[in-house]
C-alpha cells in the first residue's frame, strides 16, 4: 500500500483535529463574554462621568459665556472621568435654550477577541440629555431658629440652605424659574414692620402680652401701637391657626394672619418673602440666629403663607400646572410654645396633653399646605417627634432624618437637585 494510501486510511489523531474544532467557537464565546462584560463596565464608566457632566453643564448654563462654558463641562467631565479602564477619544457638550447635551466615546483593546480581524477594539460610548422643565418653581425653606440650633446645628443649616440657593439659583436658564422664600421661625415670626397696616394683622383686646388692635380705636392709640409694634407674630385663634386660606373662614377674627407680639424673642430673625433675588437670600440665612422655644404649626403656616397668591405677602403665582410649589421644614425639637398653650414640657403638669394638642395643629398645618398642591419635605435634626414629621411630608422619600448636622448639606443637595428645574432624560 502506498504512503499516501496509508495516510488516507489512519485515523489516529481525527480526535485531536475534532476537538481543536469544536473547541476554538467555545473560545471565541468566551472571549467574546469576557470582552463584552469589559466593554459595558467600560460604557458604565463613561456613562456616569457623561451624565455628570450634563447635569453640571445644566447648572451652569446660564451663567457663562461659551468659552467659558466649553472650559469648565470639559474640566468637569475630565475629572469625574479620572483614569479610565478605556482609551478616551473626545467629549463635547452643545446647549440650547430647551436642553443641554452631552456626548463622550473611546475605544477599548479587546482581549480575546483581537484575534478576529476587524476586532481589536470596541467602541466605547455614552450621550446623556439634560432639560429644563417648563415649569417653574416656588420654594419655602421653614427652618428652626430655636435655642436649641446654637452652635453646630445652626452653622450647618445655614451653610445647607445657601447651598440649596446656590443650585437653584445656577438652574436659572430662563427669567424667574426658580424663586425662594426664607422663614425662620421659633415660638414666633416676625415680618417686616411695613406691614403694620395691614388688615390681615390682628391681635385681641383682652390679652394684655399682646398689643392691642381693637376695631374701635382712637387715632393716637392706633399710631402708638403700630409704630411700636416690631414686626413679631404668634399664631392665631386656636381653630384657624393652621390655614393660610383665611379669607375662607367663619369668622371675621379668624381670616387675620396672627395676634401681633408686643414683645420678640431677642434679634429673632424676619421672614424674607419670595424673591430671585439670591445674594440677599443667602445673606438673610447667614445671619439667621439660635434663639426662643418652638413652634412648628407657625413656621408650617407662615411657609404656605409665602406661598399664596393671597394675604399678606401675595407675591406668589397662581396655582397652576406652569408652577410647582415646594416646601422644606427644618426643625431639631418638638413643639414647645403658642400662645394659647404657652409652655409646654412633658415633665410639666399638663405638658403631654399641650404638646399633643400642638401636634396635632402641626398636622392640620401641614395637611392643609399639602391640599394646596405643595409638596413637603421635612428634615428631622438629630431631635423632635419623628412621627409628626414623617407624616407632614408628602411621602416617606421625602422625610430625612438626620443624625450629624453635618449631613444637612448632602440633605439639601439632593432636595435642591430633586426639585430644580432640571431632569436627566437619557
Amino acid at each position: 500500500m502506498s504512503l499516501l494510501s496509508r495516510f488516507r486510511k489512519n485515523e489516529r489523531g481525527n480526535i485531536a483535529i475534532l476537538f481543536g474544532l469544536a473547541v476554538t467557537p467555545a473560545i471565541m464565546g468566551m472571549g467574546l463574554a469576557v470582552d463584552y462584560t469589559r466593554v459595558s463596565n467600560a460604557r458604565t464608566e463613561l456613562q456616569a462621568a457623561v451624565d455628570a457632566a450634563a447635569v453640571a453643564a445644566a447648572k451652569a448654563a446660564g451663567n457663562m459665556n461659551d468659552d467659558e462654558f466649553e472650559k469648565y463641562t470639559d474640566a468637569f467631565f475630565k475629572q469625574n472621568l479620572g483614569q479610565p479602564s478605556f482609551e478616551f477619544g473626545s467629549f463635547k457638550v452643545e446647549r440650547d435654550e430647551k436642553a443641554v447635551v452631552a456626548k463622550g466615546e473611546g475605544t477599548l483593546p479587546t482581549a480575546l477577541m483581537a484575534i478576529v480581524p476587524g476586532y481589536e477594539t470596541l467602541p466605547v460610548k455614552a450621550e446623556a440629555r439634560v432639560e429644563w422643565k417648563s415649569t417653574k418653581i416656588e420654594v419655602a425653606m421653614v427652618l428652626d431658629t430655636t435655642g436649641s440650633m446654637k452652635g453646630n446645628k445652626i452653622a450647618e443649616m445655614r451653610k445647607a440652605a445657601k447651598g440649596l440657593v446656590d443650585i437653584l439659583a445656577s438652574n436659572e436658564y430662563t427669567t424667574d424659574a426658580a424663586r425662594i422664600a426664607v422663614v425662620p421661625f421659633n415660638a414666633q415670626v416676625r415680618i417686616d414692620t411695613k406691614y403694620r397696616n395691614s388688615d390681615w394683622l390682628y391681635a385681641e383686646l383682652n390679652d394684655p402680652a399682646y398689643q392691642n388692635r381693637p376695631q374701635y380705636q382712637d387715632a393716637a392709640y392706633q399710631a402708638t401701637t403700630r409704630s411700636a409694634w416690631r414686626g413679631c407674630l404668634s399664631n392665631r385663634e386656636r381653630a384657624g391657626n393652621y390655614d393660610a386660606t383665611i379669607k375662607k373662614a367663619s369668622s371675621s377674627s379668624l381670616r387675620q394672619t396672627g395676634h401681633w407680639a408686643s414683645t420678640c424673642e431677642s434679634n429673632s430673625a424676619t421672614i424674607t418673602p419670595l424673591t430671585n433675588d439670591f445674594g440677599r437670600l443667602k445673606q438673610d440665612i447667614g445671619s439667621l440666629p439660635a434663639v426662643g422655644a418652638t413652634n412648628i404649626t407657625l413656621g408650617v403656616s407662615w411657609g404656605l403663607m409665602t406661598l399664596s397668591d393671597e394675604g399678606i405677602f401675595a407675591n406668589a403665582a397662581p396655582a397652576s400646572r406652569e408652577v410647582e410649589k415646594f416646601m422644606i421644614v427644618l426643625t431639631d425639637g418638638d413643639n414647645t410654645v403658642d400662645r394659647v398653650t404657652k409652655y409646654a414640657e412633658p415633665h410639666l403638669p399638663g405638658g403631654t396633653a399641650r404638646i399633643n394638642d400642638m401636634n396635632q395643629r402641626t398636622a392640620l398645618a401641614c395637611s392643609t399646605a399639602k391640599s394646596e398642591g405643595i409638596k413637603i419635605y421635612t428634615i428631622r435634626v438629630i431631635n423632635g417627634d419623628a412621627d409628626l414629621l414623617r407624616n407632614c411630608a408628602t411621602d416617606d422619600s421625602k422625610y430625612y432624618d438626620v443624625q450629624n448636622a453635618a449631613e444637612l448639606d448632602g440633605v439639601f443637595r439632593n432636595i435642591a437637585m430633586e426639585i430644580g428645574n432640571i431632569r436627566l432624560t437619557n
